[in-house]
Order: C-alpha cells, then sequence, then structure tokens
C-alpha cells in the first residue's frame, strides 16, 4: 500500500471501510466481480486494497522502514489546551478532565433536538491507521453499545476524527470515586459492602456481555450525587491492545489492582476483574491494597490497617481471601458469586466461600434468628425470675414514692413562700423562694435523702442563674462531697455537680482553679459529655487568652456534636463555638457561626423567640466587630423587637440584647442612642435582678463608659464608683474585674476635677492588672492610656511621657487596634509634645507615627484623621504656608469618620480659632 502525504479524508475512509466489510470474505474471483460493478473512486480502491492486504498479512510489517511506520501513527495534540472549542464526532470540547497513559478525557457536548448533551469525551492517543485496528474498533463500538445497565456508565457515540484521533463518547457521571465518597460520608462497613455488590453486579453484566474490563480501580467507580454507582471506562483497554502475534502486546493494567496474571502474556479472562474487585473491596474495609492471597504489603503500619485486617469478621476475611487468591481457578468463578457472598454475609447467611459445615451453619442460623432467639431466651428468664423481680419492684415503687414524696413538698413550700405572709417590700424574689425552699429541705429529717441531694442541685444551678454565684459554689461543692461520699465518683449526680463547679469558678474569674476542677473529672466515654467538656474547655481557655487551646477544644467539640446528632447539643456548642471564635479575631467565621445558630433556632422555636433574640444580638455583636455596622445594627434593633413581643414585661435577656444595640450605637458615634439604651438596660436589670447584681453592674460600666465619651465626667465617676464597690464585694479589691472597672472610674474622676482620687484609683487598677496571674494586656494597655491622658490633662507633660514609655514597653510587639501598638503610642506622644509647645519633638514623633500608621495594612482612618489633625496645627503653630492645605486635607478626613471623637473635635475647634498670623489663642 503506497503512503500518501495527504491525509485520508472521513468520507475516504467509511467508503473503503463499508466495502472492506463486503469484500474480505469472498474469494478473489468473487471480490472482482464485485470491484468491478461498484467501481469506486481511486483514493477510496487503493486504501481497500491496502486493508485487504494487511487484513491477509501479506507484507511483513519489520520490511517497513522504521520512518514510514512513523508517519503513520499520531500522539495526542502537544497542548490540551489547543483542543477546547474544537468539534470531533460533533461533540464540542468544552473542557479538560484528566488524562492517563492512554487517552485523554474532555467535558463535551452536542445539540441534540435543541437539547445539550453533556458527555465524557475520551480521545485515545494511539490512531487506529491499521485496517484490522479500525475494524476491531468498530466491533468494540458495537458490543459496547449494547451494553446497558444502571451500574455502567453507557456508551454514547463512538468513531475516528477527521485527524485519525479514535473517540468515544460515554455518559458523563457527576460524582466522587468510590473510596472518596465512603471516606466524605463516613460510610459503615455495611453500607460500603452493598455499594460493592452493586459493583460486582454491574461488572457480572459486562462479562455476560463477553467484555472483561481489564482495568477495575476506584478512579473507574464512581457514586454520584443521588448515591448510585457508576463503573467507567468498559472495553476501552481493549481498544489499544493488538492480539496479532506480529505486533507487541501493550498491558493495559493499574499495578496494585492488576491480577499477577496480567503480568503474562495470554488473554485475560474476567478472574482478573474478580482479583480487581477484591482489591477495591480490601481498600474500603482496611485502607489498604493487599496482593496476591490476601498478603498485606510489607511494612505496613501495625496499628492501621494489619490491625484492622485482624479485627475482619471471619466471613468478610474468607471472602476476601478468595477473590485474592493468586490462582485464578480458586477465585470467585464470576464476580455475580463474589456479590452473592456479600448478599448472603450482609444477611448473615451461610457464604458459598466457606467450608460447609454443621456448626458454622448453626452459627450463622443463630445470628439471622438473634432476635427471636433472644426473645424466648428472655421469655424463659423472666418466668423464673419474676418473682425476685416483683419484689425488687415493689421496694423500687417504695423509694420512688417517697421520692415523689419529697418533690411534692418541696414545690408545695417553694410556691408558699411566694404567698402573701410576713411584711416586705415586695414579691418574694426568685432568690428569696430558693433560698427558702433549701432551709426547709435542710430542716426536713424525713425527707428522702437522694431527692433531697437532686434537689439541692437544681436549687444551686437557680441560684448561679441568678447571678448569687458564692452561695451557688457552697450549695454545688456540698453537693459534688456527699454524690460522692454515697455513690461515688462515676456517680451522674457527682459528675453533674463537679461539672456546674466548673462554670461557676468560670463565672467568678478562678480560671486556674476551673481548669484544675475541669481536668479532674473522672473520664467518660459518654459523646455527650465529652462535647460539653471540650466546650467548656475552649470557654476557659478564651479567658486566659490561650487562644491555640481554646480553638482546638473548640473545633473538637463542634465536629463531636454534628457527629452525634442531638440537635439542643450542637446549639448549645455551636453557640460556645462562635463566642471562642470571636475572642480569636476570627470574626467572619463567628459570623457563619452565628448565622447557623440563627437559622437552626429558627427552625426549632420559631421566628420570634427568646433563643433567637438571644443569637441575634450575638451575631450582632460579630457584625460590629468585622466592621459591618449596618447588619449589626440591623440584627440588634431585631433582637431588641423580638423581645419586645415575648416578654410582657421586663426580663434579664432584653437588657443584655440592648447592651447589644449600645455597643453598636456607640460605635457609629450616636451616642445618645447608645446612651438611651444603656439606661433601658440599666433599669431592666435593676426591676428584674435588683441593684446588687453582676449583670446590674455591667450595664451600669456601659452607661458609664458612654458618658466619659460625651465628657460627662462627675456622672460617670459616680456610677462606676458604684461597680466597683458590687464588684468588690462579689470578686474582691483586686479581682480583674474590679480592676477593670476602677481604671475608667479614675479616669473620669481626674477628668471631673479630682485628680489626687483620679490617679490614686488609676494607678492602683493598673498595679491589680499587672498582678494578674493569667494577665489581661488589653485592659491594662487601656488603663497606662489613661493614665497618661490625665497627666496630659493636668499638664504633666513629662509624666505623661513616661507614661507612654511604660505603654510602650508593656506590649513592643502589639498591633493595631491595641493602644500598645507603636502607631498609637507615637501619636499620643506627638498630641503631649504639641501641647508643651516643643513643635521640633511633635514633629519628630508624628514623623515616627505616620511611618508606622503607613505601613499597616489594615485602614485606620481614625488615627490618619488625628494625624492630619495635628500635622495642620503644628504648622499652623510654626506659620508654615502649608498650613491652610492641611488644615483642609484634615477636616476632610474628619468629616468621613462615622464616629467623630469629642476630644479630637476640640483640636478642630482650636485649628479654626488660630487667627491669620498664626498665633494661637489658647484655651
Amino acid at each position: 500500500m503506497k503512503l500518501s502525504s495527504d491525509p485520508i479524508t472521513t468520507e475516504v475512509l467509511a467508503q473503503a471501510c463499508a466495502l472492506f466489510d463486503r469484500c474480505v470474505d469472498l474469494d478473489p474471483a468473487a471480490r472482482n466481480v464485485l470491484l468491478g460493478d461498484l467501481r469506486p473512486d481511486a483514493d477510496v480502491a487503493q486504501l481497500l486494497h491496502g486493508m485487504l492486504a494487511a487484513d491477509r498479512q501479506e507484507k511483513d510489517p519489520f520490511a517497513t522502514p522504521v520512518a514510514e511506520w512513523a508517519a503513520q501513527l499520531e500522539s495526542a495534540p502537544a497542548t490540551l489546551d489547543g483542543l477546547i472549542g474544537q468539534s470531533i464526532g460533533g461533540f464540542r470540547i468544552v473542557s479538560h478532565l484528566g488524562e492517563g497513559g492512554s487517552s485523554v478525557v474532555f467535558a463535551a457536548e452536542r445539540d441534540v433536538a435543541g437539547v445539550a448533551q453533556q458527555v465524557a469525551l475520551k480521545l485515545l492517543r494511539t490512531g487506529l491507521y491499521s485496517v484490522e485496528a479500525q475494524r476491531r474498533f468498530r466491533r468494540e463500538q458495537s458490543i459496547l453499545a449494547q451494553l446497558t445497565h444502571p451500574h455502567i456508565a453507557r456508551l454514547i457515540d463512538a468513531g475516528v476524527s477527521a485527524a485519525g484521533i479514535p473517540f468515544i463518547a460515554m455518559e458523563r457521571v457527576d460524582g466522587r470515586t468510590l473510596i472518596e465518597e465512603a471516606r466524605a460520608r463516613a460510610l459503615v462497613p455495611f453500607a460500603r459492602l452493598r455499594l460493592l455488590a452493586e459493583v460486582a453486579r454491574a461488572v457480572d453484566a459486562a462479562h455476560r456481555a463477553l467484555i472483561v474490563h481489564r482495568d477495575l480501580k476506584p478512579a473507574n467507580i464512581l457514586v454520584d450525587r443521588e448515591g448510585r454507582v457508576k463503573v467507567l471506562d468498559f472495553g476501552i483497554a481493549r481498544l489499544i491492545d493488538d492480539h496479532e502475534p506480529t505486533q507487541t502486546r501493550q498491558i493495559a493494567l493499574t499495578p496494585g489492582y492488576a491480577a499477577p496474571e496480567q503480568y503474562r502474556p495470554g488473554a485475560p479472562t474476567t478472574a482478573v476483574d474478580v482479583f480487581a474487585l477484591g482489591v477495591i473491596a480490601a481498600e474500603l474495609l482496611i485502607d489498604a491494597r493487599p496482593g496476591p492471597d490476601a498478603r498485606l504489603p510489607a511494612g505496613t503500619d501495625g496499628d492501621g490497617p494489619r490491625k484492622r485486617w485482624q479485627a475482619l469478621d471471619g466471613d468478610l476475611a474468607t471472602i476476601l481471601r478468595t477473590a485474592l487468591a493468586e490462582d485464578p481457578s480458586r477465585r470467585y468463578a464470576s464476580s455475580r458469586e463474589l456479590a452473592d457472598d456479600i448478599d448472603r454475609y450482609l444477611a448473615r447467611e451461610p457464604i458459598s466461600a466457606h467450608p460447609p459445615s454443621r456448626g458454622y451453619r448453626m452459627r450463622k442460623f443463630v445470628s439471622r434468628h438473634r432476635l427471636g432467639l433472644a426473645v424466648g431466651a428472655a421469655m424463659l428468664v423472666t418466668l423464673l425470675l419474676a418473682f425476685l423481680m416483683v419484689l425488687a419492684q415493689r421496694d423500687l415503687a417504695r423509694q420512688q414514692a417517697a421520692r415523689a414524696d419529697s418533690l411534692r413538698d418541696f414545690m408545695f413550700n417553694a410556691f408558699a413562700e411566694a404567698e402573701p405572709g410576713d411584711a416586705r417590700e415586695g414579691p418574694a424574689t426568685v432568690l428569696d423562694v430558693v433560698r427558702r425552699a433549701i432551709a426547709d429541705s435542710d430542716a426536713d429529717p424525713d425527707a428522702d435523702p437522694g431527692a433531697r441531694l437532686e434537689l439541692r442541685l437544681r436549687l444551686a444551678q437557680v441560684l448561679q442563674r441568678q447571678g448569687d454565684l458564692e452561695g451557688a459554689r457552697v450549695m454545688l461543692e456540698a453537693v459534688r462531697d456527699d454524690a460522692l461520699a454515697q455513690w461515688g465518683r462515676a456517680s451522674p449526680l457527682y459528675i453533674e455537680a463537679a461539672m456546674y463547679l466548673v462554670q461557676n469558678s468560670l463565672a467568678r474569674g478562678a480560671y486556674v482553679l476551673a481548669r484544675t476542677q475541669l481536668d479532674g473529672l473522672p473520664p467518660t466515654d459518654d459523646p455527650t459529655q465529652r462535647v460539653e467538656r471540650l466546650s467548656l474547655s475552649a470557654m476557659l481557655a478564651t479567658r486566659v487568652r490561650d487562644l491555640g487551646r481554646a480553638v482546638a477544644d473548640g473545633e473538637a467539640a463542634m465536629a463531636m456534636a454534628r457527629r452525634v446528632g442531638d440537635a439542643e447539643l450542637l446549639r448549645t456548642t455551636l453557640n460556645d463555638w462562635a463566642a471562642v471564635l470571636l475572642t480569636a479575631d476570627r470574626v467572619d467565621d463567628a459570623v457563619i457561626a452565628y448565622q447557623e445558630l440563627v437559622s437552626l433556632n429558627r427552625a426549632r422555636f420559631g421566628e420570634r423567640h427568646v433563643k433567637v433574640s438571644n443569637v441575634q444580638a450575638s451575631l450582632a455583636r460579630a457584625y460590629r466587630r468585622s466592621g459591618d455596622l449596618d447588619r449589626a445594627e440591623a440584627a440588634a434593633r431585631a433582637a431588641v423587637e423580638i423581645d419586645r413581643t415575648v416578654y410582657p414585661g421586663d426580663d434579664r435577656h432584653a437588657a443584655v440584647n440592648l447592651n447589644a444595640l449600645m455597643q453598636v450605637l456607640r460605635e457609629r458615634g450616636d451616642l445618645d442612642g447608645a446612651l438611651a439604651a444603656g439606661r433601658e438596660a440599666l433599669r431592666i436589670n435593676v426591676a428584674v435582678l435588683g441593684e446588687g447584681h453582676p449583670e446590674t453592674a455591667l450595664a451600669r460600666y456601659g452607661v458609664g463608659d458612654i458618658l466619659i465619651l460625651r465628657e460627662e465626667y462627675a456622672a460617670a465617676a459616680l456610677l462606676l464608683a458604684q461597680v466597683v464597690d458590687d464588684y468588690t464585694r462579689d470578686f474582691g479589691p483586686a479581682h480583674w474585674r474590679t480592676a477593670a472597672a476602677r481604671a475608667p472610674q479614675g479616669y473620669a474622676l481626674g477628668m471631673a476635677g479630682s485628680m489626687d482620687a483620679g490617679v490614686a484609683a488609676l494607678e492602683q487598677a493598673i498595679d491589680d492588672l499587672r498582678a494578674l496571674p493569667d494577665g489581661d494586656l488589653p485592659r491594662l494597655c487601656s488603663a497606662i492610656q489613661s493614665r497618661a491622658r490625665l497627666a496630659q490633662h493636668a499638664a504633666e507633660f513629662e509624666a505623661a511621657l513616661l507614661w507612654l514609655d511604660r505603654l510602650q514597653a508593656a506590649a513592643p510587639a502589639a498591633v493595631p487596634p491595641s493602644a500598645c501598638w507603636s502607631g498609637n503610642v507615637e501619636l499620643r506622644r506627638a498630641a503631649v509634645q504639641l501641647d508643651a509647645t516643643r513643635h521640633d519633638d511633635a514633629t519628630a514623633a508624628l514623623t515616627r507615627a505616620r511611618s508606622v500608621i503607613d505601613r499597616n495594612r489594615s485602614p485606620l482612618p481614625l488615627m490618619a484623621a488625628e494625624l492630619a489633625v495635628l500635622d495642620a496645627l503644628i504648622l499652623r503653630r510654626s506659620a508654615d504656608p502649608g498650613a491652610a492645605a492641611a488644615a483642609q486635607r484634615a477636616e476632610g478626613l474628619l468629616a468621613e469618620l462615622k464616629v467623630k471623637p469629642v476630644a479630637l473635635g476640640h483640636r478642630i475647634a482650636e485649628l479654626r480659632e488660630t487667627d491669620a498670623n498664626g498665633v494661637q489663642s489658647r484655651r
């Protein structure tokens, strides 16, 4: 056959192939008569004669020069991207999906009756230049077209491109591989085996259609979005394999899944697919690929696959060994037999691969009918032990009756306390009722001991929720010790009391004690208790700024809570996790967590419910931290609106949510609105919880903070003094809460004119914050900065500069928005030097501040505006010609601020009051 330099057209190839099919089986005389009648075109006749000659093998392939054979071979395109957008066989290539040693796979589509048909288009790297290869390709295409099975990706089309590249268009499956699906969904072994049985039956359908896959592996088995198994690439290996003895045979296999005989010459049988299914089964069950006779690879981890292999059920191990037998004759005769044995195993029936025996079949019978046998045995035991059970139940009934009497008496006594009796100023509070009930239960000699102990635990919980942390602590310790003495450390009552004690220590700020108590709890395998402990550990770690542990424990708690599947546990854990994320400055993640929690609570409780409003308020805090003040205000107002709907009167939860709104309005610069919200929260807390409650003190602290921003220092000092007194009473004079309240109190006193008292209070707060064992750097830095401001206000400029040095030394590596950050410190230093009329020093400090602020990646509009104002003041005082432009720029930056600090407003007023000659009109 003469090789032509011109490519063979599709039309010529099609005509030649059609004539070849009609002529190949005729004798030479009949063939010549047929061709004389048909008179094919010269190009078609030339190609046909070459095909017939190749079929007769009249030409020795080794007699052809190598260069001439190479001219017939066409490799895959050098660049896959070059095929995107091209059409092959009527399919337009859309994107590249993957490639292997023999083929490249693309996502492609074609128009069918106005609908885009999506396919996986496989282009074989080896062209079908041999006439015999083309004939086998057409026959294989015909076989594959007849292969229809719900778990086999069906053939849609096949052919040869104009460039001689064979292509196959298969059903496109959108899903994950079998192994990926099992891991992603954490499927149990039974579920994995069911999928494998479906695969084996699909392979058996191909075997009955005379097709051997020869390259089964997880990559060729997909599970779609509906959970249906689809086996890919049936028969493709045959398309690139030539069985003629004069050509070199290509081995189509994947190491690790190929049967031993696939590495030897000879036609493969269905046994190779059975072996591959055995390897896949082992990978699904023990996460390893064994070799022939189920031998695990050398060096396999003893605590991993090998341990899981040893733990396999005996029948399951037998199934794997049979499928993986090195000798094909000892394997399952077909993949259908493998599927049948998997089904028998799942149904607890005897498997065919196990040697038959009476004992084995009896064990299987018991396994299948364990429920019925167990019922029969239970009935027998019940009859034998009926009399003893009646006696035991009688005693139990007496105990439960005594416990019920104790509970009944407690309820009557508790409600009787709320009735008018002795003279008092108002109705009985929750704490009044609880404390009276505690005293009554202690004085009742006839109360059931177990019931009394449980009641005291519940009463301690009420005390803790109502803010009587010390009273709750005393009672919880008593309950814990009594439960330990009566029932031991494994007692549920002991564990519950110990857990509440950890929460009590956390609420009281005793973080070291809380960690000791939590770590000292007895070990537990109960998943709910493990989640609760991890979540509490995460919250505790946030208090001591151990953010690494907080995030690790919080993540573990969340993952376990999702696996447990308890909706209430998930919601409470998610609430703690969001708080951890917010503390760890993972604000965006906290927003996502709170959004999920809002959705869960809405689905469970409805749109208007206290648990929805509480999370909305938390979400408002997260939005505020992210800088999204619009969403923050919307979420906070939504929480407040729900509270107004669901609460008939005042409620402490409404006060908490008003506090969230106050913080948002404070951030927006709406100090009037923030003050109104804060005062309403304070009013509710006083009415509901009383003057001395910790939440009342917290609300009072918030109002005092707003008053400081409004420069109403005298009123702020009065409120904050009461907060300090309350915290000193509840937590002690050196507690972090007390110190955190004493610092702004001292600043307000000093700014209100009581400088000595203010300085003393502020410096005591600084000393107390420095001495904290757990540390509280943000509050310490804020207190030191306030002390520097007091010195500056008193015109004690050298003292102010010394305090700024201490501020920088407190946290040299601090980042914005920390008060210790060097950019903030230098800005404060420039302001002090400016007030001291040291313009050169002020300019130098301002230059350093600008250098640090400009290097910061995050936008700092407030600092940029303050820097511009100070710069304009220095230029104006120095009569610099650029002062006017600097002042204009400063006013422009100030106008862009959403929140305009009062102190910065004074600087702007000073700038405007400067006369045209640059002479300062000092206040």
